[in-house]
């Protein structure tokens, strides 16, 4: 039989991990791509004193939103996940994965390394605040974490399978991956929340300006094609909440040309 991931898993109803994230690829690309935001969002960051591609920026809000639940392919959430358990902190993982996958896979700027893992930590957001996501893996006792080689190739095989650029696919290297909670933890601390210098006199830092300017307009994307995923999947009709977030793209559309606004 076939080895497959969940992204969620419960008696009334049941998502594969490679349908949500197919599905939305799907939304990402009518909502936001075809709209130009990831032009938008090479604008607004440029415009702050970052630099960074059309095709970077692109790139970027589909790898952020492939990873966003990497973390529930992880055991011993996968598991959890299919005794209908849920997978509560994952995020914290995905974002841990991102963060390596970034800096193998394309020479990005220092903000996207920290602006996308960020975005990802913060996509559980509307449900518990992410310094909750992290403390909520110390709750349930979960002391360590391995993404098998076998979970590994399985994801590979949806990312490949599923990545819509002409740029290599931002896949994961083969090898177990085997980490403590006080190892994972560090390194949230030391790679994504060191790179948000603090406060200087009652204001942001230009570095963290740019960073959470980035973490923000990826996020929009990430929650939307989330919420649109579950709904497909699931036979459900997404929640208003996320209509109107989704219109907010197209009033960015209908701006552009209009005084330089987009």
């Amino acid at each position: 039989m076939k080895f497959r991931l969940y992204a969620f898993k419960s008696k009334e109803r049941t998502e594969l991990l490679k349908d949500h994230i197919q599905v939305g690829l799907k939304v990402i690309r009518e909502l936001y791509i075809d709209e130009g935001y990831h032009r938008h969002i090479a604008r607004r960051v440029a415009s702050v004193g970052a630099k960074l591609e059309t095709w970077e920026a692109e790139a970027i809000i589909y790898m952020a939103y492939i990873y966003h639940d990497s973390g529930k392919a992880v055991e011993p959430f996968q598991s959890m996940i299919r005794k209908g358990r849920g997978a509560p902190g994952h995020e914290v993982l995905s974002a841990y994965l991102a963060a390596v996958v970034l800096k193998r896979w394309c020479k990005f700027p220092e903000d996207v390394n920290v602006g996308i893992p960020l975005a990802i930590l913060l996509h559980m957001g509307a449900l518990r605040h992410y310094f909750e996501s992290i403390t909520i893996l110390e709750k349930r006792g979960l002391a360590s974490f391995q993404l098998t080689r076998e979970a590994i190739q399985e994801f590979n095989q949806i990312i490949s399978y599923s990545w819509p650029m002409d740029v290599s696919p931002p896949v994961i290297q083969e090898k177990d991956i085997k980490l403590r909670r006080n190892e994972l933890l560090n390194f949230i601390k030391e790679e994504i929340f060191k790179g948000l210098p603090s406060l200087k006199y009652g204001r942001l830092k230009e570095e963290s300006k740019r960073r959470w300017l980035l973490t923000y307009m990826v996020l929009h994307p990430l929650l939307i094609a989330d919420e649109y995923a579950v709904a497909k999947n699931t036979g459900q009709k997404p929640r208003p909440w996320a209509k109107e977030f989704a219109e907010t793209t197209r009033a960015l559309h209908r701006l552009r040309g209009v005084g330089g606004a987009f």
